[in-house]
């Protein structure tokens, strides 16, 4: 009987089932790994996304200054630029446009970079004479930076305006004006630009009245003015006489000196001179000749014709 071959059949097969089980187990992990990757890939490129993602600020606009303005300035599109602020530090006095800024005339210093207001300008545009009330002129004065309280005088600020003067030797100080309204002036930081020449830091601009500008004028001319800042409730005018040297000095300064009665009483130290030596004279010799002695004179008449001059001689008579 021929062998039977039916148990190579079960092995066969199940040699088969044994390896088409393992591809299909490693197909799978590979596939659970690359989707992992896949995962990672996409988490890394979706954050590198929101990390680059640009952020929109809430900004605006503004003017601003393009250079030093000092106080006085017309605004032109040259001096100025625009800004770029975060909105939360924009004010509604901010300007938004140039055209809103050229012609104007600036009240205070400006330092460049920063954004103009309207509260830095005047009201009426392209001229000084517009600010002024119906009584009152602009008069200009060049001061030190003792007489500008060490330049801390703003537009809108009220002074008083003294006047140092010399007479005969001695000095004197009058107030001539109270309550003066500031137009024009600079403050500290002008002081310190290096762009501002040295007339435009120690200028200083007042609104007064014609008979105050008199004073003023007189007072540059023959004095030396001194300036003081009054405070913004102040409107009080007070008459004031003046003051000299000895208004300063104590009462015992004014006194007369004292004289040593010792002094007085006591003569004065005489010197007397000695007499003069009286002349000697040689007696003539015996054996010598006489010498006839001239007789004394009595007078010496002079005859002038023309620019000669004659002199006679008359002697003294014996009888």
């Amino acid at each position: 009987m021929p062998p039977s071959a039916t148990q190579d059949v079960p092995s066969l097969f199940k040699d088969r089932t044994l390896s088409g089980t393992s591809p299909r187990k490693s197909m799978s992990s590979a596939a659970m790994i690359m989707l992992v990757l896949m995962f990672v890939l996409v988490a890394v490129g979706v954050s590198k996304m929101m990390m680059n993602k640009t952020v929109v600020k809430d900004t605006v606009t503004v003017v601003g200054a393009g250079m030093d303005l000092p106080a006085g300035s017309r605004l032109t599109f040259g001096s100025l630029h625009y800004l770029e602020l975060p909105k939360r530090y924009a004010s509604a006095e901010m300007l938004t446009s140039s055209e809103q800024a050229v012609g104007r005339l600036t009240k205070y210093f400006v330092p460049m970079g920063e954004p103009i207001s309207t509260d830095e300008l005047f009201s009426q545009k392209n001229s000084l004479s517009s600010n002024l009330e119906t009584h009152e002129v602009a008069f200009s004065l060049k001061l030190d930076d003792e007489s500008m309280v060490d330049h801390n005088i703003a537009c809108g600020d009220s002074v008083d305006v003294l006047a140092v003067m010399t007479k005969e030797g001695k000095r004197f100080t009058k107030t001539v004006c109270q309550d003066v309204r500031v137009l024009l002036a600079n403050s500290k930081e002008a002081i310190e630009s290096k762009s501002l020449k040295s007339n435009d830091q120690s200028r200083l601009t007042l609104a007064v009245t014609p008979h105050q500008s008199e004073l003023l004028a007189e007072a540059a001319e023959s004095g030396k003015i001194r300036l003081a800042l009054r405070s913004k409730l102040s409107r009080r005018v007070t008459h004031l006489p003046g003051v000299s040297e000895d208004d300063l000095l104590p009462s015992s300064a004014t006194l007369p000196k004292k004289i040593d009665a010792f002094k007085l009483a006591a003569p004065p130290n005489l010197v007397i001179p000695a007499p003069p030596a009286m002349p000697t004279f040689a007696l003539p010799d015996a054996g010598a000749p006489s010498v006839a002695i001239p007789a004394p004179l009595e007078w010496v008449v002079e005859v002038f014709s023309g620019s000669h001059k004659e002199s006679y001689s008359v002697p003294l008579s014996t009888k």
